[in-house]
């Protein structure tokens, strides 16, 4: 009886969740799709995101192949209504971004500052808000401050291929080494990878987070909970240290698809001893006062400000266990022996609270004092 239950659950969550369709298949109609759209071929694209669409109901780039239609639909003066369509009764992530978004209106904002200054933010939801706040409460000089536009395509592709994502990178290219970027909620922070990228030297990278952002979903799937997988495979990187970790029971089960890299030190917030990792193994995992033995010189931060505690921040994904000051003290104590060769703050939900915003700041200062 409790083999068939399980049997029966299983067969009933991959037929309501959305998913990854049918491997080859449609990676293959995703790529076609990327191209049409990414050489300006509008009428292609527009038919292939509805094949797809038909093809592919419950894959879970419905969302990002949903809002390709719309925009090609604005390019060739067809209909979109077919792709708002195509997402009912769909529930997954970036959904809710297509839904809102004003194919007439677009997002136009005058961009100000050189991509070469000190500190970057990048024009999505709340970044604006923490820009005007570091200014006025003299965190952050307004002269070495830079608002970049990244486009439609980085605003709302929430979850899409790394490989073909890249593609559309070209606004976060060219930033100045050493550079503090803020790019808004947490819906972003897959952007770290590309800003990593940008590192040549020999790095550890420290991510603060309250998730691994390390999810299965096949090699393809990369969004804000995925991207430490593919940037683990960065060659120069030396070492990645994930701090704040909530293995918290509850939280865990909520947040039941991410999962533990084995070759990264975990520091996690929660009382749990190990960690099933797959094959019959087990990590053991650190806790916020384990040492963090970096074995470069360099480091890069990228902090996702869901790993504190309720009364320091509001997000769009929860709040961790962690305290600022657990979170100041770690970046402070990196800098005693260790050079931070660039950072990356996101997290606070798109229109930042007052406790969030004081909790940003005390962060910045924290990582801007090492650089300039």
């Amino acid at each position: 009886l409790s083999l068939a239950l399980v049997v029966f659950v299983t067969g009933f969550l991959c037929s309501a969740s959305p998913r990854l369709g049918d491997g080859a298949a449609e990676a293959g109609q995703l790529g076609l799709l990327h191209k049409a759209y990414a050489a300006a071929d509008y009428g292609r694209s527009y038919d292939l995101a509805k094949e797809f669409a038909l093809n592919f109901k419950r894959s879970a780039y419905l969302p990002s192949v949903a809002w390709i239609g719309v925009k090609s639909a604005v390019e060739t003066g067809k209909s979109g209504l077919f792709f708002a369509e195509a997402l009912e009764g769909f529930d997954g992530h970036g959904k809710n971004q297509v839904l809102k978004y004003d194919p007439v209106k677009g997002h136009r904002r005058t961009v100000s500052g050189d991509k070469d200054a000190a500190y970057v933010f990048v024009d999505l939801p709340g970044a604006v808000a923490q820009r005007d706040y570091l200014i006025e409460n003299d965190v952050i000089p307004a002269e070495d401050c830079a608002l970049v536009d990244p486009g439609d395509e980085i605003r709302n592709l929430l979850r899409y291929p790394d490989v073909l994502l890249k593609d559309f990178m070209a606004p976060l290219a060219g930033l100045k080494k050493g550079a503090v970027c803020f790019y808004g909620s947490g819906n972003y922070h897959h952007l770290a990878r590309y800003l990593i990228q940008n590192i040549k030297s020999e790095v550890t990278v420290v991510v603060f987070d309250a998730h691994t952002d390390y999810r299965l979903g096949g090699d393809a799937l990369f969004d804000c909970g995925s991207w430490v997988r593919p940037m683990m495979e960065q060659p120069n990187i030396k070492k990645v240290i994930l701090i704040g970790i909530n293995t918290e029971k509850k939280w865990f089960y909520e947040n039941h698809s991410y999962r533990f890299p084995e070759d990264a030190l975990i520091l996690q917030k929660g009382d749990a001893p190990s960690v099933y990792t797959g094959k019959f193994r087990r990590l053991r995992l650190g806790n916020m006062e384990s040492p963090l033995n970096i074995p470069t010189k360099d480091v890069y931060i990228s902090v996702d400000m869901d790993l504190l505690e309720e009364a320091y921040a509001t997000t769009d994904w929860g709040n961790g266990k962690v305290s600022l000051d657990q979170v100041v003290s770690i970046i402070e104590s990196i800098k005693k022996e260790h050079r931070i060769v660039g950072a990356d703050i996101c997290g606070p939900a798109d229109e930042p609270d007052a406790k969030s915003l004081r909790s940003l700041a005390r962060i910045a200062l924290a990582v801007k004092e090492d650089i300039f």
